[in-house]
């Protein structure tokens, strides 16, 4: 099933948005779990210009303590009748390109409402998956995202009536 989950980590540590994209924008030319990755409000050159750009908003905003990000994680299906290599590729090919649709069109959407943040996909469990890294801090206003349940349920109806294709866990 794909399942969409915002992590219940509080993130407050100063450390922790640098801490946590580097795990999740692991260099994509050395290590293959990390399979492609891009962001939308941020210099997408390097891993440290992701960093620095999130950090500049902060800053502006005078907002440096407290949360620093949003982690979100989308499990996406994988289908498992798989009969040859050929079949397989064809098939990873596929998933990787939906994937990565998927991937633009929620950085894209919380772009929209403000916030820069970076995805990646990653390979390295049964499902390909998504991670998301959302600044905290909105580059227009300064606000806070206020709700995480709100959040995560708008993200979740967003992907289900957007992607109904997907065999997603229907309890979230």
């Amino acid at each position: 099933m794909s399942i969409i989950k915002l992590m219940t980590d509080d993130y407050n540590k100063v450390d922790d948005l640098e801490r946590v994209i580097n795990y999740v924008l692991r260099n994509r030319e050395q290590d293959e779990e990390c399979v492609f990755w891009t962001g939308l409000g941020v210099n997408t050159d390097s891993v440290e210009n992701v960093i620095s750009d999130m950090r500049t908003v902060k800053r502006f905003h005078n907002k440096t303590d407290g949360k620093q990000l949003w982690h979100l994680v989308v499990n996406i299906y994988r289908y498992k009748s798989v009969q040859s290599r050929k079949e397989y590729l064809a098939k990873r090919e596929t998933e990787f390109s939906y994937c990565r649709l998927i991937g633009y069109d929620v950085c894209s959407l919380l772009f929209n409402k403000g916030f820069q943040n970076v995805f990646a996909i990653h390979e390295d469990s049964e499902y390909l998956h998504l991670h998301f890294v959302i600044n905290s801090v909105s580059y227009i206003n300064g606000n806070h995202i206020r709700n995480a349940f709100s959040f995560e349920k708008e993200l979740q109806s967003y992907l289900k009536d957007n992607y109904q294709n997907l065999k997603w866990r229907s309890k979230w």
